[in-house]
């Protein structure tokens, strides 16, 4: 599945693939893609894997997203083990954007819980002039019901409605949230 993403002049391009084997075989889903912007070679490699069944269901997406001239980057790990062992979620974010160097730092550890913590995360990156976004949006509910580990990511860019929407299903377990998030002089603003 290839999609075009027109960004500023270049003919740039989104290209998404995903592999989603189902039944018997660990299913898995790569997603890659890959997003320049701007007139360097700046890059959104997004790579989801998703073993499932028997073995130790395992989510790693790792997010590369250089921005402007300085190496602006944005980088996001995921690792989620699912079943007996303690599921933890640990997702770390660095986001500086623009000139000013505005640093969003997301830490989230969720080890397991019986409450029904929900993690919700929503990450807003406007790049050049234009009020291009990309929103990440994740939520997490953990208990007894089925666990769903749904992301929507929505990108619209330039004039036309372009748009990925990405949404994954994860059944979990049961989980405790820490978000901490810390503003741009680095002092905790919020923390829960």
């Amino acid at each position: 599945m290839c999609m075009k993403l027109p960004v500023l002049d270049e003919p740039d391009t989104l290209r998404m693939c995903m592999k989603l084997p189902v039944l018997d075989e660990p299913d898995t889903l790569r997603m890659c893609m890959k997003l320049p912007v701007l007139d360097e070679p700046d890059t959104l490699r997004m790579c989801i894997k998703l073993p499932v069944l028997d073995e130790p269901d395992t989510l790693r997406m790792c997010m590369k997203l250089p921005v402007l001239d300085e190496p602006d980057t944005l980088r996001m790990c995921m690792k989620l083990p699912v079943l007996d062992e303690p599921d933890t979620l640990r997702m770390c974010i660095k986001l500086p954007v623009l000139d000013e160097p505005d640093t969003l730092r997301m830490c989230i550890k969720l080890p397991v819980l019986d409450e029904p913590d929900t993690l919700r995360m929503c990450i807003k990156l406007p790049v050049l002039d234009e009020p291009d976004t990309l929103r990440v949006c994740i939520k997490l509910p953990v208990l007894d019901e089925p666990d769903t580990l749904r992301m929507c990511i929505k990108l619209p860019v330039l004039d036309e409605p372009d748009t990925l929407r990405m949404c994954i299903k994860l059944p979990v377990h049961r989980a405790w949230l820490i978000y901490c998030w810390e503003n741009k002089n680095k002092q905790k603003i919020f923390c829960k």
